[in-house]
């Protein structure tokens, strides 16, 4: 893995572990709950044993059905919980999830829509594909909500105080076209200690009109800014076999643009391929 940039992160947040089937999960989780994520190299491209991984942490999400029953998941199948995220050209440019396509993924974290949202979410680099320039390769980005509040402070002193208070108090209703009709309605800041929080980039422009709070709606627009600032952002160049555990309540993740093709003359797909999986903690609610 090579590091691109920091932000508030230190370089030994993200120093690896070797993979081993006998890895110590407790030492791992610590180093999670004490700064929002590990880093493990040598990780097998398999969904089957990412499977295993995640039932290790705990109890692995079961994919949305996005699109309808048809696309259920299947008994059986670890891709019924495993996100296969490539670009997808079997599907019209149109019709795919940012998941599906090569363009940039916005910082959010996963779920955040649920009443209950897992606890940790991985992310395996199977096939890291063609690389270019920095910034079109496909980049991890990574941003904790406690550095984008400092950075809050640091930027706007006269409001942060007043704004995370509104964050932590204020319900955020949401309208996303692929949020559940009953999506959470808390607010974005979820505790204060440790802080924790839900976030999806342009959530200021994901509440309706007739409901905004102009302070609200303020509050949000400068979170989007510092969480968005590449000087808060850590940004990573994954190899295949990197994998990253994140406390999805503590960290936002997105992903940098990446080729589309292979070659030159644009004839071959690009290869890139991260697995997934979402993990609710032990003990923690699992219905979504």
């Amino acid at each position: 893995m090579h590091i691109n940039s920091l932000g508030g992160f230190s370089a030994d947040d993200f120093r690896p572990t070797e993979y081993r089937p006998g890895l110590d999960m407790d030492l791992l989780l610590k180093r999670v709950h004490t700064q929002g994520l590990a880093v493990l190299s040598g990780f097998p491209a398999d969904p089957e044993e990412l499977l295993a991984f995640g039932r290790r942490l705990g109890t692995p999400s079961r994919k949305p059905a996005y699109g309808g029953a048809a696309n259920s998941p299947k008994d059986g199948d670890a891709f019924g919980y495993i996100g296969d995220v490539r670009l997808m050209t079997d599907i019209e440019a149109g019709r795919r999830r940012p998941t599906q396509d090569r363009a940039e993924v916005r910082m959010h974290t996963a779920r955040s829509f649920a009443v209950n949202r897992p606890r940790y979410f991985v992310l395996l680099m199977a096939d890291p594909g063609r690389r270019t320039e920095r910034g079109q390769s496909g980049e991890s980005v990574y941003t904790s909500i406690d550095h984008a509040c400092a950075a809050l402070h640091r930027r706007f002193p006269d409001t942060a105080a007043e704004d995370l208070e509104v964050l932590a108090s204020t319900p955020v209703p949401w309208t996303l076209p692929h949020a559940p009709e009953n999506a959470a309605r808390t607010p974005v800041l979820q505790s204060t200690s440790p802080r924790t929080f839900r976030y999806w980039q342009g959530i200021a422009d994901d509440i309706p009109a007739e409901a905004a709070d102009s302070r609200l709606a303020a509050a949000l627009t400068r979170l989007d800014q510092v969480i968005n600032d590449p000087a808060v952002q850590a940004e990573l160049v994954a190899e295949a076999g990197d994998l990253v555990l994140l406390d999805n309540d503590r960290v936002a993740h997105g992903r940098r643009p990446f080729p589309a093709f292979m070659d030159d003359a644009g004839t071959v797909p690009s290869t890139r391929q991260v697995y997934s999986v979402h993990v609710f903690a032990p003990g923690q609610e699992t219905a979504e």
